[in-house]
């Protein structure tokens, strides 16, 4: 048995791309705590939930996937504070969830996603789709985790 894990920025949501349209210009030159603190100043409930979804190869294997009933968690570094924006991202797109298999604040995924195997023996593998390289090294460390690129 696989367990599948999906990052949301990036690899199922067009966050960048959204972001491009609403920051400022110097927010790339920001620290991650001065990003978070524009992003709280300008960006509106509806402005979350209108981050159009990626139609790239993860977003499709997700669709099957849940399709086919699999194990499947929604995993992000998204502060709890927007987990209801979160929420409704989650719902607009159709990616059924349930209160269970959504994880915030996800900045040790490689620790998160090993302690959920460990609670679940009968699962060989997990798979995480995610965007970033800094998280595929962290994963890396683990022999029973597999990770993509979305």
């Amino acid at each position: 048995m696989y367990i599948y894990f999906f990052d949301i920025d990036n690899t199922l949501a067009d966050t960048e791309k959204f972001l491009e349209s609403v920051v400022p210009e110097n927010y790339s030159s920001l620290n991650k705590k001065q990003q978070i603190e524009v992003l709280d100043k300008i960006l509106t409930k509806n402005d979350y939930l209108n981050i159009p979804i990626l139609h790239n190869s993860a977003s499709n294997l997700l669709l099957h996937l849940l399709k086919q009933k699999q194990e499947v968690y929604f995993i992000t570094a998204r502060e709890s504070k927007i987990k209801e924006e979160t929420e409704g991202w989650l719902e607009k797109h159709k990616l059924l969830y349930n209160k269970n298999n959504l994880i915030m604040n996800a900045n040790k995924k490689g620790i998160i996603i090993k302690d959920i195997l460990l609670e679940k023996p009968s699962a060989e593998f997990a798979i995480l789709f995610d965007d970033s390289m800094e998280i595929h090294k962290e994963i890396s460390l683990y022999n029973n985790i597999i990770s993509c690129f979305p």
